[in-house]
């Protein structure tokens, strides 16, 4: 740290994070480290939905993206490090009749429209949500898209929609939802994923800093 600060690093890190995921263990510290650190560096969090996450990473506009791993399926050139597990779960607003039920299962939403991004935001969560709802409940689901995470989401507080999310998501603290956690069938954790081609320094003070600060060692994924 006193090598970084001696060599006076300057100039910008910005850091997506996907709409609506809960980051509150974690940024405030990002933030008042980089601030007392390396203050000549100014740090950027931008709130974004997949494709622009992903897209930010290729196009060097984002230096680091905090996300679901599925945002992450199938993409080149990105080097990956678990933050922790996140775990899945129906969300379903307070009005709707399944909310009045104590425990889900894939099943239940057979004949219910499914909120979610649209492939071209995130085809991996699409064929996810698809395989899930086949292996899980035999059935092909209903599925309603949205353009953007921030649409799906209000779609769901709002009292009309259904959806699959997590208990990660700021939407847990919501009053209009009640949310019925699963387990998956494959492990599932937020990640953190950086561009290898980037070249700018700030990018590897950011996996330093979050290797020594998460709770557990940051492991890259290969």
């Amino acid at each position: 740290k006193a090598m970084y600060a001696s060599r006076g690093f300057s100039g910008t890190l910005t850091l997506g994070i996907l709409d609506g995921l809960n980051v509150q263990e974690i940024l405030p510290k990002t933030i008042q480290y980089f601030e007392e650190t390396y203050p000549q560096i100014e740090l950027q969090i931008l709130r974004l939905s997949f494709l622009p996450l992903i897209e930010g990473l290729y196009n060097r506009s984002l230096d680091g993206a905090i996300s679901l791993d599925v945002t992450f399926w199938r993409q080149k050139d990105l080097e990956l490090y678990n933050w922790k597990p996140y775990h899945p779960a129906f969300a379903v607003p307070v009005s709707h009749p399944l909310a009045s039920k104590e425990s889900l299962d894939f099943r239940d939403f057979k004949n219910i429209s499914l909120v979610i991004v649209d492939r071209d935001e995130c085809a991996a969560g699409v064929q996810n949500l698809i395989k899930l709802c086949q292996d899980q409940g035999g059935f092909y689901p209903k599925l309603h898209f949205t353009t953007t995470m921030q649409d799906a989401l209000f779609w769901v507080e709002s009292g009309s929609k259904c959806a699959l999310l997590n208990m990660e998501m700021q939407i847990v603290a919501s009053p209009a939802v009640k949310m019925y956690p699963f387990v998956p069938p494959n492990e599932t954790n937020i990640q953190l994923a950086v561009y290898r081609e980037n070249s700018n320094i700030t990018r590897k003070l950011l996996v330093d800093f979050l290797a020594d600060e998460l709770s557990g060692p940051v492991q890259p994924l290969h």
